[in-house]
C-alpha cells in the first residue's frame, strides 16, 4: 500500500488507492484503506480551489 502511494508521487487518495489495490487482487474496502493510510500516515496533499 505504501509503494502505491508513493509511485503515484503521493497523490493517491482512499478511493484511487482501493481500486488499485483491487486490481492487484486484494479484497479490501474504502473505509479500511483510509484506516490504513491514517494509522501510516499517508495524506495526499490538498489542492487549495479558488472560484
Amino acid at each position: 500500500m505504501k509503494a502505491l502511494f508513493e509511485e503515484s508521487r503521493q497523490s493517491l487518495g482512499s478511493r484511487q488507492l482501493m481500486k488499485q489495490l483491487r486490481k492487484e487482487g486484494f479484497e479490501i474496502g474504502r473505509y479500511r484503506v483510509r484506516r490504513l493510510m491514517k494509522t501510516l500516515g499517508l495524506t495526499p496533499p490538498h489542492s487549495s480551489r479558488r472560484w
